[in-house]
């Protein structure tokens, strides 16, 4: 019985001596920091599309999105492509990108920004219509936070638009409304706009365009048309 009782004992301490021995258990992998490795590469993708080094810069923005960063990373990527894709002449492309901002990230500053942007690439690709009606919007809708330098832009881009929109009369009306329509800064933007078009006028198409308006502006620009 004793010789039991001391057999167990001497196991037991064979045991605690043995767990005395045995390594510290290693400690778990620090947790991989995704939003510190995407805004990495974002940087090196900012470096190489400075740098025009445009493969270089798509793979870093391409690898900062494969790690499937917050919202906010993963706007600054989307732009990233969209820059790289119009330095490279893939206009579509870079509509593309900026298009998933607005849809993927609409919480995200850059939307005021992918907004004009994609305004300008619309008109680019041809799509007066589409540009027209996104820059109508960003101009007359609150929410859409636009800077001054971003609404000086888009109004410039919405004149563009909207004289590319059709033939001259039919362009020379749109713009005529879109004064009608807008304040005087805007009216005087659009004034300047009609005087560079005289040359696509016949003077009874100035003439029909003159009835109706009121602005000082507008009207001025109009006689101008029609004494050159």
């Amino acid at each position: 019985m004793r010789l039991t009782r001391f057999t167990g004992l001497a196991f037991l301490a064979a045991l605690l001596a043995v767990a005395a021995c045995a390594p510290a258990p290693l400690a778990p992998p620090a947790a991989r920091d995704v939003g510190q490795e995407a805004n990495a590469l974002l940087k090196l993708g900012q470096e190489r599309l400075a740098q025009n080094r445009l493969s270089e810069a798509e793979n870093a923005y391409r690898s900062a999105l494969s790690l499937s960063p917050p919202s906010w990373l993963k706007a600054q990527a989307f732009w990233g492509m969209a820059k790289v894709e119009q330095a490279a002449g893939r206009t579509d492309g870079a509509l593309n990108w900026v298009k998933r901002i607005l849809s993927e990230t609409p919480d995200s500053l850059l939307v005021p920004d992918a907004e004009v942007l994609a305004a300008r690439l619309e008109k680019d690709l041809g799509q007066n219509a589409a540009a027209l009606a996104r820059l109508r919007r960003i101009l007359t809708t609150p929410p859409a936070g636009l800077s001054p330098a971003q609404r000086q832009e888009a109004r410039e881009l919405l004149l563009q638009a909207t004289q590319a929109a059709g033939p001259p009369l039919e362009s020379l009306r749109s713009l005529v409304e879109l004064a009608r329509r807008q304040g005087p800064a805007e009216a005087e933007q659009v004034a300047d706009r009609i005087v560079q078009m005289a040359d696509k006028l016949t003077s009874q198409e100035v003439e029909s365009a003159l009835a109706g308006v009121t602005q000082p502006s507008i009207r001025t620009a109009l006689l101008l048309s029609l004494a050159q």
